[in-house]
C-alpha cells in the first residue's frame, strides 16, 4: 500500500492540498471504525480503491477529527488489516504527524510524505482569514514542531518532501504528482 500523508503547521495548506489530490473520489463515511476514515473510490474504479484517514468536516478536517489518543490504535490499523483492500492511504495533520505512526507507515508500506513549509507570517494572516484563534507564540510552536518531525523522518531514512506552502494550490497538486505520480493511481 501507498500512503501519502501531509505535514505542516496550521495554515500551510493541509487541508486544502489533500482536497485537492482526492477531488472527484466519490467518499464513503466509515466514522464508526476503529480508527475513522473514508472510503475513496476515484473515478474509473469499480470498488473503493483509497482511503482518507480521519472524517471530512468544514472545520477542522483530516485527522483533527480523531481522538486525542488514536496514535496506537491508528499505528496498529496499518499492520492489522484494517487497509488491506486500499491501495493508497491518505492522511494529514498534526494529530498523526508524529515518529511513532509515520515510522510504522514507513516500516511496512511505501510511505510519502510532503512537508508544507511557509514563513510564520503567512501562518498568521491564514489562520486569522479562517477565523481560527490561536494566538501566534502556539502557532509557532506547531511549526517548530513540523519542522522537527520533517529533520527527524529525513534523518531516519525516510524521504520528505518540501514544497513552499504559499504556492497556487495547482502548482502544488502538480508537484505533488511529479515527485509521487497522480495519488488516485498509486
Amino acid at each position: 500500500m501507498h500512503i501519502l500523508y501531509l505535514i505542516g503547521g496550521p495554515g500551510t495548506g493541509k487541508s486544502t492540498l489533500m482536497r485537492a489530490l482526492t477531488a472527484g473520489a466519490t467518499r464513503t463515511p466509515k466514522a464508526q471504525a476503529t480508527v475513522p476514515h473514508e472510503l475513496l473510490r476515484f473515478p474509473g474504479d469499480d470498488i473503493p480503491s483509497g482511503a482518507e484517514i480521519g472524517l471530512r468536516r468544514p472545520d477542522f478536517p483530516g485527522t483533527d477529527t480523531l481522538s486525542m489518543s488514536i496514535n496506537p490504535i491508528a499505528s496498529a490499523a496499518l499492520t492489522d488489516g484494517t487497509w488491506s483492500t486500499t491501495r493508497v492511504l491518505f492522511g494529514e495533520g498534526d494529530r498523526l504527524a508524529n515518529q511513532a505512526f509515520l515510522s510504522t507507515a514507513h516500516t511496512h508500506h511505501n510511505l510519502h510524505v510532503v512537508f508544507l513549509r511557509t514563513d510564520p507570517r503567512t501562518v498568521v494572516e491564514r489562520c486569522s482569514q479562517r477565523g481560527s484563534s490561536q494566538d501566534e507564540t502556539w502557532l509557532r510552536g506547531r511549526i517548530t514542531k513540523s519542522e522537527r518531525l520533517a529533520g527527524r523522518l529525513d534523518s531516519a531514512g525516510i524521504r520528505v518532501q518540501e514544497l513552499e506552502a504559499s504556492l497556487p494550490i495547482d502548482r502544488l497538486v502538480s508537484d505533488v504528482r511529479k515527485k509521487f505520480g497522480d495519488p488516485s493511481e498509486l
